[in-house]
């Protein structure tokens, strides 16, 4: 995430009850070009976050949609965030 491609680099950070919730996204044309969500948080499987991540780059930041990919790949993980805490990190991504 550089920013080579002229995109708004946006950031979050959003505390949830179950831990600290960071996201850094490089939005251009309304398109997610490159997104990370790190934090102190419990999640299981492991590459349930960087599933979550690859699903959403290269698509249009529509929250309906973001929210039934997140929704979809937490569905069976367990993690001491929720899915509506990382849509509401999300929804808080500013300059």
């Amino acid at each position: 995430m550089n920013g080579i491609l002229g995109g708004k680099m946006l950031r979050s950070d959003y505390k949830a009850k179950g831990g600290l919730i960071r996201i850094r996204a490089e939005i251009s044309e309304n398109r997610i070009d490159d997104i990370m969500i790190t934090g102190d948080f419990f999640i299981f499987p492991e590459d349930s976050i960087e599933k979550i991540e690859n699903e959403l780059r290269g698509r249009e930041f529509n929250l309906n949609e973001i929210n039934d990919i997140v929704q979809n790949i937490l569905k069976d993980s367990e993690s001491s965030i929720t899915a509506g805490d990382i849509i509401n990190a999300i929804r808080n991504l500013r300059e």
